[in-house]
């Protein structure tokens, strides 16, 4: 059967029928709107593999987080996410909001609470968190929605900023911060290179018994950053019960300790035979010198003007 004379007409000249592009407008627009929700559902998804090796995946960003350590907090405040974070420890005390937020414990964390909080993501460190992380994994029915971090250094704690502002939805703004930190640890490293002297440095955790930095923590990291040498390197990895004989031998021109501990310290005899209680060379960081977040930047900063005040002069 041969087409209609219009028809005809239509083909040799090459136009296309009126009715033809009506109806490919309509498959078109069937179809986007077939796939258009697919593709939002897939843009909204976050997925970030955490310090286990464990790939977390979410259907949408967080909008409930629970935070389990006080640097772990810092961090998600950092990321912008002060309306999405319902419950911290009661050592979250930074920045000031987190003091409001309900609490879940302390060292010890209560998963009653937690989970009374019915969050969508719970951000724990392996290391603070160890008896947590053990029963929240022992759990039976459905798992928690649970994103695990542990940095030791700061190119650590660079990675963990990096893996939290992915399963959060703050990519852009983890990529950010760590910039700023790098930015100013470079900083700091331009200014001690010129330094003609590495002071002794003590690091005290506690004094009786007395705990020091050992290496591969980011206390000892930021004693060499600021131009100083731990005088403790040689305990082994992690924080460690030291002689206090052995202290002595080493000649600690700088002590770095607790407001109560440097004061304590003041006054023993023993201590008075080192040169940084001599020369009255005892100083306190704060908190953010124990915690694995942004502010260890500062502490980093505060500790270098101290080691060499000549090059930090305004």
């Amino acid at each position: 059967m041969n087409p209609p004379p219009d028809r005809r007409r239509d083909l040799r000249s090459g136009r296309i029928p009126s009715r033809i592009p009506i109806l490919l407008l309509h498959i078109v627009l069937t179809a986007a709107l077939l796939v258009i929700p697919l593709l939002a559902s897939r843009a909204q998804s976050v997925s970030a593999v955490d310090v286990r090796g464990k790939r977390v995946t979410l259907p949408a960003p967080p909008r409930r987080i629970v935070s389990l350590t006080p640097g772990n907090t810092e961090i998600l405040f950092a990321l912008g996410l002060k309306g999405r974070i319902v419950g911290v420890t009661e050592y979250c005390d930074y920045p000031a909001e987190a003091r409001a937020l309900p609490k879940v414990g302390d060292v010890n964390i209560s998963l009653e609470k937690v989970i009374a909080l019915k969050p969508d993501l719970i951000v724990a460190s392996a290391s603070g968190n160890r008896m947590a992380l053990e029963r929240m994994e022992r759990m039976q029915g459905s798992p928690l929605p649970l994103f695990v971090i542990d940095p030791q250094n700061l190119s650590e704690l660079y990675a963990a900023i990096r893996s939290l502002g992915k399963i959060t939805g703050q990519q852009r703004q983890a990529d950010q911060l760590v910039r700023s930190m790098q930015e100013r640890v470079q900083r700091v490293q331009q200014r001690v290179s010129r330094a003609k002297t590495k002071p002794r440095v003590l690091f005290v955790i506690q004094e009786q018994p007395l705990w020091v930095v050992g290496s591969g923590n980011f206390m000892d990291e930021i004693i060499a950053l600021a131009g100083g040498q731990n005088v403790t390197h040689d305990a082994g990895k992690g924080f460690f019960a030291y002689s206090l004989e052995k202290v002595v031998v080493r000649r600690p021109e700088v002590i770095i300790a607790g407001r109560e501990t440097g004061l304590s310290i003041r006054d023993k005899a023993v201590w008075r035979q080192m040169p940084a209680v001599r020369n009255n060379a005892i100083y306190s960081l704060g908190p953010e010198a124990a915690r694995p977040g942004p502010r260890l930047v500062n502490a980093l900063e505060q500790l270098a003007s101290l080691l060499h005040p000549a090059l930090f002069a305004k």
